[in-house]
């Protein structure tokens, strides 16, 4: 949130987002404070602002803005879930992160051989926007751990009318 935010707040102030909707004008002058609550509908309007306004509004920018996402968080407040030479602890940890964002669904990590399966149940209305860049996050944590992604596909997803998002992934280690 606090990353989308500042993201806006720049683009706006460069004059880059005009003729914002009201409720995501007042989003962006409110004082965000990290440690707080908010409600996921608000992120969800700022996502899809900086998404269609920002970026082009593809899946790939979209995950372009997890991959942004994950590099900032994992370098700083979520340090402690990096580990390094181990991409499949590394992506397990997101089962641990989930429910500090979100109070609703649950995800899970099914290791396979280089790689795993991540699946969300319980978001059956997840926009395709967040789904990719969930992808995003999910890929830069694999190579920050010290792998090369090979593919990070979707298998299901709640925008093609399956209440499940499921995501293959598949890396070399490094070592």
């Amino acid at each position: 949130m606090v990353l989308l935010v500042k993201m806006l707040r720049g683009a706006r102030k460069a004059g880059r987002l005009e003729q914002l909707d009201e409720d995501v004008a007042k989003l962006l002058e409110e004082r965000v404070i990290i440690t707080a609550w908010y409600p996921f509908e608000h992120f969800l309007k700022l996502l899809t602002v900086a998404h269609q306004r920002l970026a082009d509004g593809s899946d790939e920018a979209a995950r372009k803005m997890g991959d942004m996402a994950a590099s900032e968080m994992l370098l700083s407040v979520h340090k402690s879930f990096l580990t390094p030479g181990d991409p499949t602890r590394t992506l397990s940890t997101l089962e641990r992160v989930w429910g500090r964002y979100f109070d609703f669904g649950t995800l899970t990590v099914h290791p396979e051989v280089s790689g795993a399966r991540v699946i969300i149940a319980g978001y059956e209305d997840m926009l395709r926007v967040h789904g990719n860049l969930l992808i995003g996050w999910a890929r830069t944590a694999i190579t920050m751990s010290g792998a090369d992604m090979n593919i990070a596909a979707i298998r299901r997803a709640p925008w093609d009318g399956d209440p499940l998002f499921e995501v293959w992934t598949s890396w070399k280690p490094l070592a």
